[in-house]
């Protein structure tokens, strides 16, 4: 019956000569990454190491640790820039690699990524950001899927110091499916990269903790430090030629640490720190083979008097060395041995 109403309705409005015309439905397409806009602000990575242009709307965002707890990661480690639009979201990391490429960086980056020249992974291209520093641009032939999505897009840019900071894109679901809107954006923003102003110190120097406690940091490692929420971890990471052996310490300071204690196969050593006698618990450590892996840790309980209070309450710090070369054992350690309280004027 409503056909036949339709019909005659417009029968009757051709017979007077009014003459219909067709509305045009108007349809909107949903936002999404492709309709990204770059921004002119630029982006600061690694507490300003690089420069980075992303489009606009993106947001720097904590990254948690993968250890204890998961503190928010320090920004001279790792950042993270989200751009969502929608459902679809583009995630950039930055992450400082704590290793120098010493002479040919497109041979270094094919060796970090385990890249097989008779079956590659990636298509590896070298390049230069746009002030000039040396990089290798990073296309995966394959799909990787990660907790944060497909991996797009990536470099490994060299610093004047020789040291290596990564910089990829990842794509989650909904934002892959548009893959050439992905690899487009993406190129775009990893070929925006620049030099920042901040190096990293490698120098023999003193670092302090939680304002009463100095420490002496031997040659060669970078000192940075994540924040919990009533915690905090000093990290102190030996840089080392790409391939070389990893070496670093953990300080964690706060009420509640996570200690394992010792196993059946545990080497105990005696020692002390900050005045008080430790116990140091190794393990996967053989004594008689100087390139084996070692993990040790150790405890320490200091009484702390607070200033505003009086009252007097427990922090913990615990000392966790972690080595993929026990070479590097008696330098860490004596690091560890080193720490001492800063005497009040």
């Amino acid at each position: 019956m409503k056909k036949i109403l339709i019909i005659i309705i417009l029968t009757v409005l051709m017979m007077n000569n009014v003459t219909v015309f067709a509305t045009p439905v108007k349809t909107t397409k949903p936002a999404g990454i492709n309709d990204a806009k770059m921004s002119t602000q630029l982006y600061s990575l690694l507490g300003n190491r690089l420069l980075v242009s992303m489009p606009e709307g993106s947001k720097v965002e904590s990254t948690p640790s993968s250890k204890f707890m998961a503190p928010q990661s320090s920004n001279e480690r790792e950042t993270r820039i989200s751009y969502k639009v929608g459902s679809e979201e583009l995630i950039l990391y930055a992450r400082e690699l704590f290793c120098y490429s010493k002479t040919n960086l497109l041979k270094d980056v094919n060796h970090l990524l385990d890249n097989d020249s008779s079956d590659p992974l990636f298509k590896l291209t070298y390049s230069s950001t746009l002030d000039g520093l040396p990089m290798v641009l990073i296309k995966p032939l394959i799909g990787f899927s990660t907790e944060d999505g497909t991996f797009v897009y990536g470099a490994v840019v060299k610093q004047q110091d020789g040291n290596l900071i990564s910089v990829y894109i990842y794509a989650n679901e909904d934002a892959y499916k548009q893959q050439s809107n992905c690899n487009s954006i993406s190129s775009k923003i990893i070929n925006s990269l620049k030099r920042g102003t901040r190096t990293i110190a490698t120098s023999k120097r003193n670092v302090i903790i939680d304002n009463n406690i100095v420490i002496s940091v031997e040659n060669g490692y970078v000192a940075f430090v994540d924040v919990g929420k009533d915690f905090n971890i000093y990290n102190f990471v030996k840089i080392v030629p790409i391939g070389g052996y990893w070496s670093n310490m953990g300080i964690y300071s706060g009420k509640d640490p996570v200690y394992a204690g010792p196993t059946a196969d545990s080497i105990t050593q005696d020692g002390v720190i900050l005045g008080k006698k430790v116990k140091w618990e190794y393990n996967y450590y053989d004594p008689n083979d100087p390139n084996s892996q070692v993990f040790l840790d150790t405890l320490v309980e200091v009484p702390i008097k607070d200033s505003k209070t009086g009252k007097t309450s427990t922090n913990i710090y615990h000392i966790f060395i972690d080595s993929d070369s026990s070479k590097d054992l008696e330098g860490l350690k004596k690091m560890a041995n080193s720490m001492k309280f800063i005497l009040a004027k």
